[in-house]
């Protein structure tokens, strides 16, 4: 599978890399398409949220795979952590965003090398910096999101993810694929019904709370209680709510005793929030739950090694995850083919 080629074929030019767990190969994975990248000539942008700049892992004490930055990418890093950067560096622009390792910078790479991305905090950031690296001539921006960090994964920022599922999640295939699960599946979510996104537009346009009560459409604005969804005061006719925040296993828990099916609308998939165990809930009580609007997975990247020193079968986890995926490709940044698979796919095919 030709990931830039899917990329370039879908309009896809801002793409985000989430990891479901700590050391489950977000970094390598990026470091695989930017090799794509590079070797179609298609120039890329680099930088990272979430990532405090550490070189050590503070949980486990091992070392974080280095980004490799080839000639001509832009990167936006913190000052200091371009410090530590082995790559060559032309410096272009100082950007207005201050950090704990100094202001965060946009530079070309002039001799190819690692780079040590640091400084983008918050979704604010990436809205200033990710127009400044196409503006230098990325065709391709990439964000390397930290361990617990989806905040890059909102349809605002980016076109697609980059899902990392590794080994280090559990000792068999089946183990990471039940944690995988619930992780993947918010971006598997469908859209809302288009009679509902009529009625509950008010409410997303405003970011408040939002239900629907037969002919009625109701909202808490801003100064009421966004926590605590009014389902108390509901009628039996509520047959959907739009909520803008994180949709979380507190919040869905109030909901599951309503009388009739009801419709749960988070914003986007990096809203969900919710556990395997209260999804399947919400669903046996009649339920259902989508998105306002989705974000399309590029790929997902299945590791088979943990740091643990542990390996799981890796044509096993990659067809557990290519069979309920869909057309999304599966594959193994590390295998030397560069191994990738699809729903249905009866072999390992080699990337070219």
């Amino acid at each position: 599978m030709d990931l830039v080629g899917r990329c370039q074929a879908e309009g896809w030019n801002r793409i985000a890399f989430v990891g479901a767990t700590k050391h489950a190969g977000k970094t390598t994975a990026l470091n695989h398409l930017v090799a794509e990248a590079h070797a179609k000539g298609v120039a890329v942008g680099l930088c990272s949220i979430g990532l405090d700049g550490e070189r050590l892992d503070t949980i486990l004490g091992v070392e974080k795979p280095a980004v490799h930055a080839p000639e001509g990418a832009i990167v936006a890093s913190a000052e200091r952590a371009l410090a530590e950067s082995t790559a060559g560096l032309e410096w272009l622009e100082v950007l207005p965003l201050a950090s704990p390792l100094g202001a965060v910078a946009v530079c070309r790479v002039t001799r190819a090398g690692s780079v040590v991305l640091a400084g983008v905090r918050q979704r604010a950031h990436l809205r200033i910096v990710l127009p400044r690296l196409e503006t230098y001539g990325a065709r391709l921006q990439l964000v390397d999101g930290a361990f617990d960090r989806i905040a890059a994964a909102a349809p605002a920022l980016v076109d697609a993810v980059v899902l990392a599922v590794g080994a280090v999640a559990g000792r068999t295939v089946d183990a990471i694929l039940r944690h995988a699960r619930p992780f993947i599946q918010r971006f598997l979510l469908p859209t809302v019904p288009g009679d509902l996104r009529n009625r509950l537009a008010m409410a997303q346009q405003r970011q408040v709370v939002g239900w629907v009560d037969g002919t009625d459409v109701h909202v808490i604005e801003p100064s009421g209680t966004l926590a605590g969804v009014p389902h108390h005061a509901w009628t039996p006719d509520v047959e959907a709510v739009y909520l803008p925040g994180a949709v979380t296993d507190s919040l869905v828990s109030g909901l599951l005793a309503h009388g009739r099916p009801l419709t749960v609308v988070a914003a986007h998939p990096a809203q969900v929030l919710l556990s395997e165990s209260s999804y399947r809930k919400l669903l046996q009580a009649g339920h259902c739950l989508c998105v306002w609007e989705t974000l399309p997975i590029l790929a997902v990247a299945a590791n088979p090694h943990s740091i643990e020193g542990y390996d799981v079968p890796r044509q096993a986890l990659l067809d557990g995850l290519s069979a309920w995926l869909g057309d999304v490709p599966v594959f193994d940044p590390l295998h030397p083919d560069g191994i990738c698979t699809q729903a249905g796919a009866s072999r390992c095919e080699k990337m070219p």
